[in-house]
C-alpha cells in the first residue's frame, strides 16, 4: 500500500470528523489565549459608580452648574435607565437652563417608571409652567398636594400659577388673590370675578354718553375719551371736512386675548354681532379695544360672546374704563422669569 494512499485516505478521515488541520489548529489556540477571559459585572461597584455619578450631579446643581449636572445624571442614567430619582433631578435641571421640553419629557419618564411620586408631578407642573401651559400645570400640582398635602412649595406654586392665569383674562394680581383666598377654589373664583366684570360692565349701558378710542401720545395704552351729550356743542371747533368730525364710536374690552389670537380671528367673532369700526390689539397685556360703530352692536357683544372660547381660552368682555391702565401695568408686572 502506498504512503500517498495513506496520506489521502487521512485527510478524508479528518474532513468527515471536522478535524482542523495542525497549523489551524495552533492558530486558534493562539487566539484563544490572547482573548481576556470576560468577568461578571459586580453589582455592588456599579451601584456605586451611580451613586458617585448622581452625588456629583447634585453638587454641580447646588452651585448652579446645571450643564455639567446634565452629563453628569445621564452618564448615570446609562448604568441605571429605570431609577426615577436621576430623570427628575435632570427635568430639574433642564428646567432651570430654560430647557422645557426636556424637562417636561424627564418627568414624563420618571412618572412612568413610579407614577406615585410626588416630586414627578412637581417637576411636570414647573415644565408645564415654563411653556405656559398653566391650566395642565395646576392640575400637576393639585396631584402632587393629593399625594403630599403638606408640599408647601406646591401649596405656594400653585398660587403663584392660579393667579398668573387669571391675570391674562385681565384682573389684577390683587383682586386674583384675594377672590383665591376667598373661595379656595381656581374655578370658582374665576367664575366670580368674570360674573363681576359683566355686571360692572352692565352698569355703563344708557349713560348718556359715548365713547371712542384713540391712540393719542400715548403709545402704550389706547385712550378712552368719554364725549358728555350733555356738553357735545360747547368749544366744538370748526371742521373742514366731514371726515375730521369727532367719532361716535361704542368700544368694549376684550380680556385673556393671548398670543395665539389674531386681530382677524376677533373681527370675525365680534362682526357676529355687529359692524365693528376699529380693532386694537395690546397683546402683551393680554387685551383688546374694539368699536363698534352701534351701542347695539357693543351691547351684544357683551350678552352673546361672553366667556365664547377662541384658540383655547375663553373670553372676558366688558366695557373699557379707566381701569384698564391699572390692570395693563399688573399683567405686565406680574410675569414670571
Amino acid at each position: 500500500m502506498s504512503s500517498s494512499f495513506v496520506s489521502k485516505a487521512a485527510n478524508q478521515i479528518k474532513r468527515k470528523l471536522n478535524i482542523k488541520p495542525k497549523a489551524e489548529r495552533k492558530e486558534i489556540e493562539k487566539k484563544k489565549a490572547e482573548k481576556k477571559p470576560e468577568h461578571p459585572v459586580d453589582s455592588t461597584s456599579l451601584s456605586d459608580k451611580i451613586l458617585e455619578l448622581a452625588v456629583q450631579g447634585n453638587s454641580m446643581a447646588n452651585t448652579g452648574r446645571y450643564e455639567e449636572a446634565v452629563a453628569l445624571f445621564t452618564e448615570a442614567i446609562k448604568y441605571d435607565p429605570k431609577e426615577y430619582r436621576l430623570f427628575g433631578n435632570r427635568s430639574y435641571c433642564y428646567e432651570r437652563l430654560q430647557q422645557y421640553s426636556r424637562a417636561l419629557s424627564d418627568a414624563h419618564t420618571a412618572l412612568t417608571l413610579n407614577p406615585s411620586w410626588p416630586k414627578g408631578y412637581f417637576r411636570k407642573a414647573r415644565a408645564l409652567a415654563g411653556v405656559k401651559k398653566y391650566a395642565e400645570a395646576i392640575e400637576a400640582f393639585q396631584q402632587v398636594l393629593e399625594i403630599d398635602d403638606s408640599c408647601e412649595d406646591a401649596e405656594f406654586e400653585l398660587l403663584q400659577i392660579q393667579t398668573k392665569l387669571m391675570m391674562e383674562r385681565g384682573f389684577t394680581q390683587q383682586q386674583c388673590e384675594e377672590t383665591l383666598k376667598l373661595y379656595g377654589s381656581f374655578e370658582q373664583a374665576l367664575e366670580a370675578l368674570s360674573s363681576s366684570a359683566q355686571k360692572a360692565g352692565s352698569s355703563h349701558v344708557g349713560s348718556g354718553s359715548s365713547t371712542c378710542l384713540s391712540d393719542g401720545d400715548d403709545k402704550d395704552f389706547v385712550r378712552v375719551k368719554k364725549h358728555s351729550t350733555q356738553n357735545k356743542h360747547k368749544d366744538k371747533a370748526p371742521v373742514p371736512l366731514p371726515a375730521q368730525q369727532p367719532c361716535k364710536l361704542f368700544p368694549i374690552w376684550i380680556g385673556n386675548v393671548t398670543t395665539r389670537i389674531s386681530e382677524d380671528s376677533l373681527r370675525v367673532m365680534f362682526e357676529s354681532v355687529g359692524a365693528i369700526h376699529s380693532v386694537r390689539m395690546l397683546q402683551d397685556r393680554f387685551c383688546a379695544f374694539i368699536n363698534f360703530t352701534t351701542k347695539e352692536g357693543a351691547e351684544r357683544a357683551i350678552a352673546e360672546l361672553q366667556g365664547m372660547e377662541l384658540e383655547g381660552t375663553k373670553l372676558v368682555i366688558r366695557y373699557p374704563d379707566n381701569s384698564y391702565r391699572t390692570l395693563g401695568g399688573a399683567a405686565r408686572g406680574g410675569s414670571a422669569h
